[in-house]
């Protein structure tokens, strides 16, 4: 958190300073490796944090207590990301009202994390719009500059956007953040990040091949890192385009190239299944079982696909994550489609529109859409 620092001279003079406070915030904020709640101890943090919330402190330190509190949460401390919102609520509210302006930028961006944690992806951009906003009022009159930040910030934004539906803003702002991440070469779980999200909005543009070379891309940053569910869920969306080009292929070429991306796709899709388990990503493996029984159908594998399908529709319940809910439904129409069976296909399809209809993932029925349709309008040149 290269703006916001853990204490400063300049508060030394407040009667409320502690100085107990200062060494907890000094070597908590030295432990967090970047912007995102992504410190495995950040959890069993939680309570000895919250026992300090109520200790006597200057009105800074409570800014950034409360803020870890709220990075505590949000790392799954046991009371999620609603908890999260709360504790980072009263720490804008508090940094608002002293114009602490290297603190607002790392809370809104937490802030926006946590909404989209929630599926609150209108939320969210609004969070980070406002968080890029006040980077660009302390770079321009303080000459103040986190680029770390503004790049996952202008990335979040950007996926955000693609999941409202704006296309062209997604693209504007993944330029963004890739041109930022071309200056840190050091950085190679953000940039992966980047070129991820670029394959999921040139998938949604119906541009496969452009998809796989972005996720391919992907592939290859996140292979510097060691981060299994960041690298099971590249996997899943690079099978999943490859999938797409097989099925594309085959209806409009001789069937080799067909086959050629059919073969791709199995190897990422068994990796995927198995990397998303291993780091425990519950909803990355949900979307991995229907990708890898999606190339079970497309490779004539003869079991039963159906109870899997409903098993992911049932955990996307459980979860309460209606984008996964949708792509299970997705799924089961399309293994019904690929029995023959159109009229439960199609029901599948309806009730996976009906799902996402009027929710921050919309976006994602245009495959239940192009199920229900029969489309088949790949741009292979582009």
């Amino acid at each position: 958190m290269r703006l916001c620092k853990p204490d400063s001279p300049l508060w030394h003079d407040e009667r409320a300073h502690s100085p107990l406070i200062a060494d907890l915030l000094t070597h908590l904020f030295a432990s967090v490796p970047g912007h995102s709640p992504s410190l495995p101890r950040f959890p069993q943090l939680y309570d000895q944090l919250k026992g300090h919330s109520s200790r006597r402190m200057c009105r800074q330190q409570r800014v950034r207590v409360y803020l870890l509190l709220g990075m505590a949460c949000v790392a799954d401390a046991g009371e999620g990301c609603d908890k999260a919102l709360e504790w980072l609520a009263k720490a804008l509210d508090l940094a608002e009202a002293l114009d602490d302006r290297p603190a607002l930028p790392q809370l809104f961006y937490l802030h926006g994390f946590a909404n989209c944690l929630r599926l609150h992806y209108r939320e969210a951009a609004e969070d980070m719009a406002t968080c890029l906003g006040v980077l660009g009022c302390l770079a321009e009159e303080d000459a103040l500059l986190d680029l770390a930040l503004e790049q996952e910030a202008w990335t979040k934004l950007a996926m955000c956007s693609f999941l409202l539906g704006h296309g062209d803003l997604a693209a504007t702002c993944y330029e963004e953040a890739a041109h930022l991440a071309e200056q840190a070469p050091e950085r190679p779980l953000e940039a992966a990040d980047v070129e991820w999200g670029r394959s999921l909005l040139k998938r949604w543009q119906l541009k496969p091949i452009v998809a796989l070379s972005h996720g391919l891309t992907a592939w290859n940053l996140i292979q510097r890192t060691d981060d299994r569910a960041a690298a099971g869920r590249i996997q899943t969306i690079i099978a999943e385009i490859a999938l797409d080009l097989a099925d594309a292929y085959t209806l409009s070429t001789p069937h080799e190239r067909g086959d050629h991306y059919r073969t791709l796709a199995r190897p990422f899709a068994q990796r995927a299944l198995a990397l998303t388990r291993e780091a425990e990503d519950i909803a990355g493996e949900g979307v991995a079982q229907l990708v890898s029984a999606r190339c079970g159908a497309a490779t004539g594998e003869n079991v039963d696909r159906l109870p899997m399908l409903d098993h992911v529709y049932a955990l996307g319940q459980r979860l309460g994550d209606v984008a996964l809910c949708g792509q299970a439904l997705t799924g089961l129409g399309r293994e019904y489609d690929a029995r023959g069976q159109g009229e439960q296909a199609r029901e599948c399809y309806r009730r996976a529109l009906d799902t996402l209809e009027g929710t921050d993932v919309a976006v994602l029925g245009l495959w239940a859409w192009r199920g229900l349709r029969g489309l088949r309008e790949w741009h292979l040149d582009a």
